[in-house]
């Protein structure tokens, strides 16, 4: 027994360093992107939402020309213009590199996702070693790693995981821009980088600069400002200077510049305070307490992660880790000013990703707090994380033949189409990337609370510049708050002529 016990007791003085601790982050990182990268392509269903497609289409569109447009959406601003002010290149560029490197397909774009996934566990275990131990920044990273919902936005195409990973790496830069000028610089340049990934991370680029005024960080600041020259630099080069005479407005989204609530409060003052309460409690806490995030599931982890940080940033206040509650409250309040648009029902999970890097962080510390008497804290956290895989394990092996069955029919639609596509639905853009369009009877009478026009596709479109013809009938399964996506029968149409 004394031998056993001397063994045990070596183990854990090998994995108490922190050399060893790294070692073991290491490994974890390696087995999360390796089991990841194998089942990117079975999960989730292509049918999980339009903007997996779309998102891809602005990818090719950047592959193509080098601006951030789409290519299905013909005779659009969309197509014409591309985003303008709001592009967001730096997304846009990583699928075009990896449809180049990979061929256009849903786990190349999905690659990308996988990689801004990997970023934000970096980032969290960076956070957690820096405000709180080694040990505080791998709980933080693996409870994050093999959660349900974070799992799933690694393997859907939308620029948050990326986002998300570049503002965690943010975030750590700022809490170090005290430490060196370099940092400072670091923070500065990541800082400006936000927007070029996507337009929200504007705001949290907002959020940044508050918590580095609040601080008081005044010569960390100015060499902030210089790490912000470059990316400012190509911000004015690449979004501004080419799209002076571009519609700024999209005809296929419309409502989201008329949604920004700044401009609302020139024209509607007292809607616009009632539309920033909204967004504030309903959009940006209900998702970070956990919503269903992708419609069909609920995800215990995220939701008690999400919900344990909220409560923790009142303890928190007033102890070291206060600089992380000031990104938190600070990108909660920016962010309540982007339009309501920007978290549909199936992306507010997503939307949440961007506060990860902070929550689970400050969910992981307080984990560790010594008033837990005992390790069944742990324990329980364990058994509630191996339950939620399971279910995902499932989930992956359902999803992997509901792929394969809308692979194949992809493949009947292309014998069917010819040379042409003309389709009713995003999802479908994979069958024939380039050749596939949507028609303005798709997105004419569509708003930006996406509920769309009822029975849109209970029967074929009303159209007289497209012919029926063929329907296929394929395994769908769609979030249930969209009913019209409801339907297992796909309307193949052609131009007329």
């Amino acid at each position: 027994m004394a031998g056993i016990r001397y063994n045990v007791n070596l183990v854990k003085g090998i994995f108490a360093g922190a050399n060893a601790l790294r070692w073991v982050f290491l490994a974890f990182l390696a087995v999360w992107f390796t089991g990841n990268l194998f089942t990117l392509s079975w999960y989730p269903a292509l049918t999980i939402s339009p903007d997996e497609a779309w998102m891809a289409d602005v990818g090719l569109g950047f592959l193509r020309t080098g601006l951030v447009k789409t290519t299905m959406f013909p005779g659009t601003s969309l197509n014409d213009f591309g985003y303008s002010l709001l592009s967001f290149p730096i997304y846009a560029g990583a699928l075009a590199i990896s449809f180049a490197a990979l061929g256009i397909t849903p786990f190349s774009a999905r690659l990308v996702s996988l990689l801004g996934g990997l970023l934000l566990l970096v980032s969290a275990y960076l956070i957690g070693r820096r405000l709180w131990s080694e040990k505080v920044g791998i709980l933080a990273a693996v409870v994050m790693g093999f959660s349900g919902a974070f799992v799933m936005l690694c393997h859907v195409v939308r620029p948050e995981p990326l986002l998300a990973g570049f503002a965690g790496l943010a975030f750590y830069s700022a809490l170090m821009a005290n430490r060196s000028r370099g940092w400072a610089i670091a923070c500065g340049f990541l800082v400006g980088l936000l927007p070029l990934v996507y337009v929200v991370g504007f705001f949290v680029s907002l959020a940044i600069l508050t918590y580095l005024l609040a601080a008081r960080a005044w010569k960390p600041l100015l060499w902030f400002l210089l790490g912000l020259v470059v990316p400012l630099c190509f911000f004015v080069l690449y979004n501004i200077i080419p799209h002076l005479n571009h519609p700024l407005r999209s005809d296929v989204q419309e409502g989201y510049i008329e949604g920004f609530i700044p401009i609302l409060l020139f024209s509607e003052p007292l809607y616009a305070i009632h539309l920033y309460l909204q967004n504030l409690v309903f959009r940006n806490l209900h998702c970070i307490i956990g919503p269903a995030a992708d419609n069909r599931t609920f995800y215990f982890v995220s939701a008690i992660a999400g919900s344990v940080g909220l409560i923790s940033s009142a303890y928190y206040w007033a102890r070291e880790q206060r600089p992380l509650v000031i990104l938190f409250l600070s990108g909660l309040a920016w962010i309540a000013l982007f339009p309501r648009g920007l978290a549909p029902p199936h992306n507010l999970a997503s939307f949440a990703a961007i506060f990860y890097p902070i929550l689970f962080p400050l969910f992981a510390g307080l984990l560790s707090e010594p008033f837990w008497r005992g390790r069944w804290v742990l324990a329980l956290l364990a058994i509630i994380l191996i339950m939620e895989d399971i279910r995902l394990a499932r989930q992956v092996l359902s999803d992997k033949k509901t792929n394969a069955a809308l692979v194949s029919a992809m493949n009947e639609m292309v014998k069917t189409a010819g040379d042409s596509a003309v389709i009713d639905r995003h999802f479908w853009w994979w069958a024939a990337p380039g050749r596939v369009v949507i028609p303005r009877s798709f997105y004419q009478d569509m708003d930006t609370s996406f509920t769309g026009r009822p029975g849109l596709f209970t029967s074929a479109l009303n159209d007289s510049t497209l012919t029926l013809k063929k329907k296929l009938v394929v395994p769908m399964r769609f979030p249930q708050p969209q009913p019209w996506f409801e339907l297992e029968t796909l309307y193949l149409y052609v131009p007329s002529r």
